[in-house]
Order: C-alpha cells, then sequence, then structure tokens
C-alpha cells in the first residue's frame, strides 16, 4: 500500500502516513502519538499508521439563477 492512500472501512476514510512491519512488543500507542496518527490497523505482517479523513456534514442547494438583463 502506498503512502498517502486512502483506506475505506465502514463509513469511514483513513490516509496511510507510515507503514511498518509488526514485530512484538512494539508500542503502538506511542507510534501514533509521535506520528499525530489517530489509528492504526493490522494486515499482512504490516501496521498501517493512518489519520482519519474528517466527514463533514453538508445539505446539498439546489440553485437555479435566473438571468436577468438590462437595456
Amino acid at each position: 500500500m502506498n503512502l498517502g492512500q486512502i483506506i475505506h472501512t465502514n463509513d469511514s476514510m483513513f490516509q496511510v502516513y507510515r507503514t511498518i512491519r509488526e514485530e512484538p512488543n512494539l508500542n503502538i500507542d506511542g507510534i501514533k502519538q509521535f506520528w499525530k496518527c489517530s489509528h492504526a490497523f493490522r494486515k499482512d505482517g504490516l501496521i498501517y499508521f493512518c489519520r482519519e479523513i474528517e466527514t463533514i456534514p453538508f445539505e446539498e442547494i439546489n440553485q437555479n439563477y435566473e438571468t436577468t438583463t438590462t437595456n
């Protein structure tokens, strides 16, 4: 997985910041704090340190503009 790649899980998105090989006695919480990552995921012997991409609530606005010309 490339750095900066996006991971989609459930209804959330995460940007990969770093990946390292999983090792015994690894202080994952300390590494997350040092790299300012919000989450860490394990897969295939690697740990993916990620930052959550915030979902911003929005409301779609449908605007129909009428153009008026004055002569």
